[in-house]
């Protein structure tokens, strides 16, 4: 056992050492200062939410609706802001680790040319950073449901070396179902604007705060590639004897329109005719973006740059069978069962990756049963074609609950 001056002594080089060590080599801190824009900010300022919406969206009709409808989204526009900024000044209060400094006097918006010369020009007084941010999109827009939607977009500020993080973008929506009884719908916009700006405002705090920036919010292109679909269907005879082929020619003929994903109000779907046309001019065929039951990156990666999108969404029908099934409970019942399995997913031009996979399956029946007996609703080939929708439609549900789960 060492004597206590040995120990003590023994103590103090340890430490000088490890001292002149954290000296030698500093925290590198820039990679997650790009990829977190909040990261080492302790003390933050915050302007108010301005609205810099250079046009409406959403607004449809006659040239006197048109104008009206233009006047209620400034008015609602302007509502966003002032709701966005109280969510967002609750939100950030609620951070760990992070204060919230005297109000910031007047709006402050950077100019990514001079970003340095702009923070020193704010005089803000104790904030390591600045978070200025503005309702730059906004629409509503009526159809079955009555949407009201906004995309906010945040800049970080650092004061002490000018640097500028951001841009980041999260897009709020919120909904509201038609009323059954008479004309109208069941929440007022004042209600459903609230839920966007809940929404917009939990997305963009997630985005600061961890650094992940939401899907489809910023200005991106996606493409929705034409689904690969088999030729024939498979159809197993009940004494389970040798498969025989059954032509589906339905099932290629829907092959550009299986798979319609929601990518919000924001992001650029392009048009299938821009697809089939880069698919031609490329000289791609559909098989040819697959290697078996993965994708063939370096070929989508093509595409999608001679799309100029930022995101493919591929899908495929890994597999069509039809059987036969009996009635059950003693009903007289034959008829035909299709079960097909679908493929989704979803790349990333840029990282070269897939993103999200999903499979999923989904069946349809030829006959239903009645106590009378059995009655056919649909003959083979539709039987295989109601099941590919249906397994592609679990395929979307999918992707929405992946996309919601993002933002939790």
């Amino acid at each position: 056992m060492l004597p206590v001056s040995r120990a003590i002594e023994y103590t103090c080089v340890c430490f000088l050492l490890s001292t002149q060590a954290a000296v030698a080599a500093p925290l590198d801190t820039s990679a997650q200062s790009r990829e977190v824009p909040l990261a080492y900010v302790r003390r933050l300022a915050m302007p108010r939410v301005t609205v810099r919406v250079t046009s409406s969206e959403g607004a449809t009709g006659t040239r006197s609706a048109t104008a009206r409808s233009a006047d209620r989204q400034k008015e609602l526009g302007a509502r966003a802001a002032e709701m966005l900024d109280a969510a967002l000044r609750r939100g950030v209060s609620q951070l760990g680790g992070c204060t919230l400094a005297s109000e910031v006097p007047g709006p402050i918006w950077p100019d990514s040319s001079d970003a340095g010369s702009h923070g020193r020009r704010s005089g803000v007084g104790g904030a390591d950073a600045i978070l200025a941010i503005a309702v730059d999109r906004f629409g509503v827009r009526t159809a079955f449901f009555r949407d009201v939607w906004l995309r906010a977009v945040a800049y970080v500020l650092i004061e002490r070396t000018g640097e500028l993080r951001g841009p980041v973008y999260a897009v709020g929506l919120g909904r509201s179902a038609p009323r059954l009884v008479r004309a109208g719908f069941m929440r007022s916009d004042e209600e459903i604007l609230e839920e966007a700006v809940a929404d917009a405002s939990a997305r963009l705090i997630r985005a600061l705060d961890r650094g992940e920036t939401p899907l489809f919010a910023a200005d991106v292109r996606v493409a929705v590639v034409p689904s690969r679909v088999p030729d024939h269907a498979l159809v197993r005879d009940a004494d389970g004897g040798s498969a025989r082929p059954l032509p589906v020619p339905a099932l290629k003929r829907q092959s550009d329109v299986l798979f319609q994903p929601d990518v919000g109000p924001v992001a650029v779907l392009l048009p299938p005719a821009e697809v089939q046309s880069a698919l031609k001019t490329r000289g791609i065929d559909i098989g040819d973006l697959w290697a078996g039951s993965t994708p063939n990156m370096p070929a989508i990666v093509e595409l999608g740059r001679s799309l100029r999108a930022d995101y493919l969404f591929m899908t495929a029908v890994s597999s069509a069978s039809i059987g036969t099934f009996t009635g059950e409970d003693g009903f007289e019942s034959i008829g035909d069962a299709a079960e097909v399995s679908a493929l989704g997913v979803l790349v990333g031009i840029h990282d070269r990756r897939s993103l999200w996979v999903s499979e999923k399956l989904g069946s349809a029946r030829s006959h239903i049963v009645t106590p009378e007996g059995s009655r056919r609703i649909r003959n083979s080939e539709q039987c295989v074609m109601d099941a590919a929708v249906a397994a592609m439609a679990s395929v979307r549900f999918a992707l929405e609950e992946w996309m919601r789960r993002r933002k939790n």
